[in-house]
């Protein structure tokens, strides 16, 4: 089955809609909508606010450096882990996990915070870091109504349920400001009004085909026409979701033609599952692909709609080197 595939991102406003399909759909790109309303560069990344629920609220953080979105702790202040971990308000359906205290270190550096440790110091250096990260993850406040602060739970690993070591990150400003991180000494059953969970995801591995119904999936880097690639709608993954605007592979942008460089994509149930999937053309002479080999791989990445990144392999055979 072929059709036509839509281009246009879903417009969807209403914050009750978007909940139930964010918590009850088994999709990562259920859980985010809408555009990018602001990007903030830094020496080594870009923090890019999008919106969650409704234009403007600004509820996601990327990183584009380690692909990871955090969600705005507000949307787990006053939750306890077990809450969490228990799927309660649906934010592990909708594909987010803890961060580590590793990724949270990352994301501080990212954000101009210099200094981050198990001591409470109190840096003026810290302070464009730690305002940057409290506007964009939110502010949870604390018993001082004159202290700003963003500050949650993180996981010691990403394999670490059910969380017997788990972290606490705390991101204060006064006049000057604290980025300090230590065990977590609270009870997991029992929630803290001031704080939230560090929650994120991540790029999604999917499934593709590189040339369907051809094995092995030999190239010959000489030819002047396209590499078909499909990538596979799976329980886990709707195909259709991901915008071909993103799609590379091997380094490659998706093939257009025409004088309104119409994009070569369309959907089709290409492995006959009753699913369909996305299929698209790669210009072969273009290939950023190794010839010194003659069995490897090639990637493809892209990113759904909503901003969600995805990537999948498949194996290769290079025939002819031009």
């Amino acid at each position: 089955m072929k059709i036509s595939i839509p281009f246009n991102k879903a417009d969807v406003s209403n914050r009750s809609v978007m909940v139930r399909l964010a918590r009850q759909v088994a999709l990562i790109s259920s859980a985010v909508m809408f555009s990018i309303v602001m990007v903030i560069p830094t020496a080594s990344a870009e923090l890019v606010e999008e919106d969650l629920f409704n234009l403007g609220d600004g509820l996601i953080t990327r990183d584009t450096q380690t692909g990871l979105r955090w969600l705005d702790v507000t949307e787990t202040q006053g939750l306890s882990v077990d809450f969490i971990l228990g799927d309660g308000d649906g934010w592990l359906t909708a594909g987010y996990r803890y961060a580590t205290l590793a990724e949270v270190q990352t994301l501080a550096q990212n954000a101009g915070v210099v200094t981050f440790s198990p001591v409470n110091i109190r840096l003026e250096a810290n302070v464009p870091g730690v305002s940057l990260l409290i506007d964009l993850l939110g502010n949870v406040g604390t018993t001082s109504l004159d202290v700003d602060a963003t500050r949650g739970v993180a996981a010691n690993d990403e394999n670490d349920p059910p969380f017997e070591n788990i972290s606490f990150a705390n991101f204060l400003l006064d006049n000057q400001a604290h980025a300090i991180h230590q065990p977590f000494a609270g009870s997991t059953a029992i929630p803290n009004i001031f704080v939230g969970h560090f929650l994120v995801q991540g790029k999604v591995e999917v499934s593709i085909d590189i040339k369907p119904a051809s094995d092995p999936n030999s190239i010959n880097l000489c030819n002047q026409g396209n590499v078909t690639v499909a990538i596979l709608t799976t329980p886990n993954f709707d195909a259709t979701t991901v915008d071909p605007e993103t799609a590379t592979l091997a380094d490659v942008d998706v093939r257009t033609v025409g004088k309104s460089d119409k994009m070569m994509a369309h959907i089709e149930d290409v492995d006959g599952d009753g699913d369909l999937d996305l299929v698209l053309q790669f210009e072969t002479v273009d290939l950023a692909l190794s010839p010194g080999s003659l069995n490897t791989v090639a990637t493809v990445k892209a990113e759904t709609f909503d901003g969600q990144a995805v990537t999948g392999t498949d194996d290769i055979e290079i025939v002819k080197d031009c």
